[in-house]
């Protein structure tokens, strides 16, 4: 079952200016799983979002389109240059923000394996 969803409850990306910047796909509230999240997310240039890390949950961002950074570390010291078929690992705790620093759109996709994780500031 595949439901976008509209309403972007959850979303953190504050600088968002689209509706549609991240598509819930598969949640506790759009399907009833409770173990897996899915969404899509893009960032229009020159957006990025603020550091923060997750207290529950490991996951996974697939880019499917742009260039982006993810910066990580506690003081965003490291970052990582992504493309289109780059896949990055975010483990429990560890702080990161990714950003768009091109002029086209960076869209990834971003798997979870706790819907309803808490996103903390970082």
């Amino acid at each position: 079952m595949i439901m976008p969803r509209n309403d972007r409850a959850g979303w953190r990306m504050a600088r968002v200016q689209a509706a549609d910047a991240r598509r819930e796909l598969i949640h506790p509230e759009t399907c009833g799983q409770v173990g897996l999240h899915l969404s899509v997310v893009t960032l229009a240039p020159g957006v990025r979002d603020h550091p923060h890390w997750h207290a529950m949950g490991e996951k996974v961002m697939y880019v499917t389109e742009g260039d982006g950074v993810i910066a990580c570390g506690t003081d965003l010291a490291t970052e990582h240059r992504v493309g289109p078929g780059d896949a990055v690992y975010v483990p429990p705790f560890a702080v990161h923000a990714p950003r768009n620093d091109s002029d086209k759109p960076f869209t990834f996709v971003m798997v979870a394996n706790a819907p309803m994780d808490v996103s903390v500031p970082g």
